[in-house]
């Protein structure tokens, strides 16, 4: 009898439960169409980004090569960027550098998505700090104001394309209608690398918008005349940080003994770029402006020649929340090192630290734990919260946009995750109990009341079928099935009578 009332306690409805799990599989399905249908990618875009992304990864892979196998070039004044040698573009005069600026005729038409001062200053900076003591004579900084990143030229100094200034309206006009459909660009630094021609670039990524070479194929479109050697490849996305003009000088013979070893330039030179990888790599920007430049002097933009430049593209107002976001990350990443800092990137990113441990590997551990108990309490939880936790992140999927508005979002999440999770709240198990079994189950069960022991936060309280069993292993059945005759007598008791009594007490021992 003991036995019998016990399985009727413990015994799941399957046919509860298979209706339960189709219907959260239906939910499961229709959300994840819905995000498809609303997405705003076609599958082709997708198949081009990931193109992209594999681009731009074996282009700046092989770039960063170029220094280890082809040496330090510059060092030899050899020739650099754009057919160009070293002394066609600088000169050296009592210690100062100055940069020869000569005539392009015709100027030169290229479009450039400009790199505003609020992010082009703080790795502008990190450059300086990282270089300047090695290279005190012998390196050209690029003016932070005019970092650029070179996407398609209409005409350039190797190949020129002369254009009268009707042609010229007319080709920024174009150049407008499609600046307007393409900012702003989310962008990240994936590497800082050193060219065996002695440029210090900066090379990135696109992690929302247009990829370069999307962007480079629709201003070609509109700009039929442009020259169909192009100087970059489609993939690249690039800023160039400095140029180094000479051998690298020492402030202190020990520090460059530390760093050089024997005196080896290229082994300087690594190290100095992985130092200024190690601060930057990782800073995030958003492009909001398409430059259309013409260049009256050759490679005016990077030297600071005479130019005349038009923003075809207005600042998106729709992305300041997203520009101070993005301006607050990458204060971690300049700031330097210590402790203090330390701390101070932890909290500032405690919920995607903490996010992972709480809705994913305490779940995988407790399912697991679960799996190995007899009680089907646990396992109504932890099934329950990895519905609830399929259907939260396919929720995430399908909102992107939306909840991208709502900066707070991580935390709340956080928080709510922790409710469903923490063995003193269970969550889970409330939703299911409170919201799920009622529409799908007509309880017919025996309340037997108890008053469980106060527990800490990181104890689960026992609930009553947990307590019934853990009552029987300690007594047998026999003694549960006594129990359960006094709570009937003690029900038709307060019936009969209008009393009233708790079976168990306080001090009862669970």
């Amino acid at each position: 009898m003991a036995t019998a009332t016990t399985s009727a306690i413990r015994a799941p409805n399957w046919r509860t439960v298979v209706l339960f799990w189709t219907i959260s599989l239906t939910i499961f399905y229709s959300l994840f169409q819905m995000g498809l249908r609303n997405s705003p990618s076609t599958s082709s875009s997708s198949d081009s980004f990931v193109t992209y992304v594999e681009q731009s990864t074996r282009l700046y892979d092989k770039m960063e090569r170029d220094l280890q196998e082809n040496g330090p070039v510059f060092l030899k004044q050899g020739e650099t960027s754009q057919s160009l040698s070293l002394s066609d573009l600088f000169t050296l005069k009592d210690g100062k550098i100055s940069p020869v600026l000569k005539v392009a005729n015709p100027p030169v038409r290229a479009n450039v998505l400009h790199l505003s001062t609020e992010y082009s200053v703080p790795v502008s900076k990190a450059v300086e700090n990282v270089f300047s003591p090695y290279f005190e004579n012998t390196i050209w900084f690029q003016d932070s104001k005019m970092y650029h990143f070179s996407m398609f030229h209409a005409s350039n100094h190797i190949f020129s394309v002369p254009a009268t200034e009707d042609e010229v309206e007319g080709e920024a006009a174009a150049v407008k209608a499609v600046a307007n459909k393409l900012c702003p660009l989310e962008i990240i630094l994936d590497r800082v690398l050193l060219t065996s021609t002695g440029v210090l670039l900066g090379c990135w990524k696109v992690n929302s918008g247009d990829d370069p070479i999307t962007i480079r194929s629709k201003l070609r479109s509109v700009l039929p005349r442009a020259p169909e050697k192009q100087l970059y490849d489609a993939a690249i996305l690039h800023t160039s940080l400095a140029r180094l003009l000479g051998p690298p000088i020492s402030p202190t013979e020990a520090s460059f003994t530390y760093l050089a070893g024997s005196g080896d330039h290229l082994q300087l030179l690594h190290k100095l770029v992985t130092r200024l990888n190690n601060q930057i790599r990782g800073f995030k920007a958003i492009v909001s402006e398409l430059w259309y430049v013409e260049e009256f002097d050759l490679l005016a933009l990077a030297l600071g020649g005479r130019m005349k430049s038009q923003s075809v593209s207005p600042v998106s107002s729709e992305f300041e929340w997203r520009k101070n976001q993005i301006q607050s990350q990458n204060q971690s990443l300049v700031m330097g090192s210590g402790a203090g800092n330390f701390l101070k990137v932890l909290l500032r990113n405690f919920d995607v630290l903490a996010g992972p441990v709480v809705s994913l590997v305490y779940p995988l551990y407790a399912s697991v734990q679960a799996i190995e108990t007899q009680s089907h309490a646990d396992d109504k939880q932890w099934l329950t919260y990895w519905v609830l936790y399929s259907l939260l992140t396919l929720i995430e999927l399908t909102f992107a946009k939306l909840i991208e508005w709502l900066p707070i979002w991580s935390y709340m999440k956080l928080i709510l995750t922790c409710w469903l999770v923490i063995p003193y709240f269970s969550g889970a198990a409330y939703v299911y109990e409170h919201f799920v079994r009622p529409v799908f189950v007509n309880p017919r069960s025996i309340n037997i009341w108890y008053v469980p022991k106060k527990m800490d936060i990181f104890r689960k309280p026992d609930d009553v079928l947990t307590a019934a069993e853990k009552y029987i292993a300690e007594n047998g059945p026999d003694a549960f099935e006594k129990i359960l005759s006094r709570a009937d007598k003690s029900r038709r008791y307060k019936h009969e009578h209008g009393s009233y009594e708790t079976m168990y007490g306080e001090g009862y021992q669970y």
